[in-house]
């Protein structure tokens, strides 16, 4: 609560892993700070937040355990419809550290912060070879399901068309990665080419395999089924 109304009049939240991260950057003057608090974070706790903005910046620490929270954080706030951005710290391991050490390089961490879907471009470009199999498979296996969570169709639209530029897809071969409906060349970026993405086929409950196959091998019964409008 003590960071509502500077959230509100920012625009914008900063979500931190630790408590420490918090207080350190409450007492150097980013109020607008909040922390997970070591935990996870969750849809509730993103529905508060998303009263005051919907506008987020995560920073996590630097660890693996702290990367892999901070992108399933980032994944539950797109899909919940926030704007997402990484604050990236560099020459320490979290927010505490580094604004211990001049709270001006965290205000500069807080000025390049990038989009959430960008970062792990950015992770794709700087950790493989250009174009490489690897890089490829990364992109496919990490980036494609980000791009799915996007709901603004215009921005997924600019993702679908980065891809293309900078790692050397084809503009169908992202389409499919991201089960979207094909669309004509040209119209990438364009709100008239809005992509859809298609439902996921969802599991048949035992008992309706069951229906179907007492229907197909009963011509009878399959008869009188249809009749009664089934």
């Amino acid at each position: 609560y003590q960071a509502k109304s500077a959230i509100r009049n920012a625009d914008y939240a900063v979500v931190v892993e630790g408590q420490m991260d918090c207080i350190k950057a409450h007492q150097a003057g980013f109020v607008n700070t909040v922390a997970t608090s070591g935990t996870a974070l969750t849809a509730e706790q993103l529905r508060l937040l998303g009263r005051l903005t919907k506008n987020l910046k995560l920073c996590f620490d630097a660890d693996i355990a702290g990367q892999r929270a901070a992108r399933k954080a980032g994944e539950l706030a797109l899909s919940l419809g926030f704007s997402v951005k990484v604050i990236t710290v560099i020459g320490a391991k979290d927010p505490d550290e580094l604004i211990s050490q001049d709270p001006k390089l965290w205000e500069d961490a807080l000025q390049s912060s990038v989009w959430f879907v960008e970062h792990f471009l950015a992770l794709a470009e700087r950790n493989f070879p250009a174009r490489s199999v690897e890089q490829r498979k990364y992109i496919a296996q990490e980036v494609a399901p980000l791009l799915r969570l996007v709901t603004d169709a215009l921005e997924r639209d600019h993702y679908v068309q980065s891809i293309t530029e900078r790692f050397g897809f084809s503009q169908q071969a992202v389409l499919d990665m991201l089960r979207l409906e094909s669309r004509p060349a040209g119209l990438v970026g364009t709100q008239t080419a809005e992509a859809t993405v298609l439902p996921a086929q969802l599991p048949v409950p035992l008992i309706e395999k069951q229906m179907l196959g007492v229907l197909l091998t009963e011509p009878g019964l399959r008869d009188e089924w249809l009749k009664l409008g089934g």
